[in-house]
């Protein structure tokens, strides 16, 4: 790896200068503002430090090395693919079981009332508490 401390009066300045010497695959390893020059501490300039490197070693190595394993990868995701289009499917026939279940009890109630039981069950209230409020107010229905 090969590091090296760049001064420019600005980032853009500094990011030509590594590219030039370092290459495109340079990486900014750490970047601050620096004062240079002036008399007594006064009359300074603002100059950017960066500090940058590049990687001797080819790429192409850990490149090979991932091609080999895309094919396990992509049978890997098929599968995973697989499993959730099965859950999926189970969800959608867990709803519909759950939506006949709603409606089949109270099919003989008027609608306002089936409507009101329908809000009940949306808003999870339990099973029996939600029967004694409907069998409550069908008796009111009825007076």
């Amino acid at each position: 790896m090969k590091v090296k401390k760049f001064v420019a009066p600005s980032m853009p300045e500094a990011m030509k200068m590594i590219r030039a010497e370092l290459g495109s695959d340079a990486v900014i390893l750490n970047s601050k503002v620096v004062r240079k020059g002036g008399f007594l501490g006064l009359f300074t300039k603002k100059n950017i430090e960066v500090i940058a490197a590049v990687d001797s070693q080819p790429v192409r190595q850990r490149l090979e090395r991932k091609k080999e394993t895309a094919p396990f990868l992509a049978e890997k995701k098929q599968n995973k693919d697989a499993e959730l289009l099965h859950e999926l499917k189970e969800l959608k026939t867990m709803l519909k079981q759950l939506s006949t279940n709603v409606t089949t009890g109270f099919s003989h109630y008027p609608k306002p009332l089936r409507e009101v039981h329908y809000r009940l069950v949306r808003q999870e209230i339990s099973a029996p508490l939600a029967q004694e409020i409907m069998a409550d107010l069908l008796e009111k229905w009825y007076k």
